[in-house]
Formats: C-alpha cells, sequence, structure tokens
C-alpha cells in the first residue's frame, strides 16, 4: 500500500518518486498547481510508478481522502477496487469558497501491497 500527500485549493501539489513502487504526476482539475480553483467537484488525477525491482506492477484498487483545513474529512472513497487514476471526480460534502483543502491517495498494487 503506498500513500502520497498533495494539495487540492489554494495549494502546491508534492510528487514523489522512488526505486520503490509509488505516486507520481499528482493534479487536480489536471494541474500541479490548482491555486484557486472554484470547480465544485475537482478531478483527481495520479500515476502508480514501479519500482526497479517491480516492474509490470499495477494498481488494483485507491482511496481518496479530502479533509478541511481543519483536519476533517469531508470525503473519504474508501477502498475502490478500480484501476482508474485519471479523472476521479469528488464527491463529498459541498466545497466550501475560499478553504484550503488536502488530499490523499493510497494505492493498491496487484498483489495487495
Amino acid at each position: 500500500m503506498r500513500t502520497l500527500f498533495t494539495g487540492l485549493f489554494l495549494f502546491i501539489c508534492l510528487s514523489f518518486t522512488s526505486t520503490a513502487t509509488g505516486i507520481d504526476n499528482l493534479l487536480t482539475e489536471y494541474t500541479r498547481t490548482p491555486l484557486g480553483t472554484d470547480v465544485k467537484a475537482p478531478r483527481f488525477s495520479w500515476r502508480m510508478v514501479a519500482g526497479d525491482d517491480e516492474r509490470g506492477s499495477y494498481q488494483t484498487a485507491f482511496r481518496i481522502e479530502v479533509t478541511d483545513q481543519r483536519g476533517n474529512v469531508v470525503w473519504d472513497t474508501r477502498k475502490v477496487t478500480s484501476d482508474v487514476s485519471v479523472a476521479v471526480e469528488y464527491a463529498g460534502i459541498p466545497l466550501t469558497p475560499a478553504t484550503r483543502y488536502n488530499w490523499t491517495v493510497t494505492v493498491w498494487d496487484q498483489s495487495g501491497g
């Protein structure tokens, strides 16, 4: 299981790569820096990257959690069995304008790791 934090609405996305399986190319509304996003249901995208010793790995499930600036969870997909990692649409409670949100994505590979 791999987890990476990045941003949504008024802050910068972070990305991570290493020799182990990880997550790369994190986007919110198809951008790395979604400053001032006013979309009611933003879309999240990422790419699972196989490590040097894990060639052929692929995503089998994901979980997205979105929290507000106080750390309250406003959306949690729970574990979703899916290889989809592009344009996953937000489906939580309505987002408040001028509020900072964070999102976390966790992915599972074909071996459940």
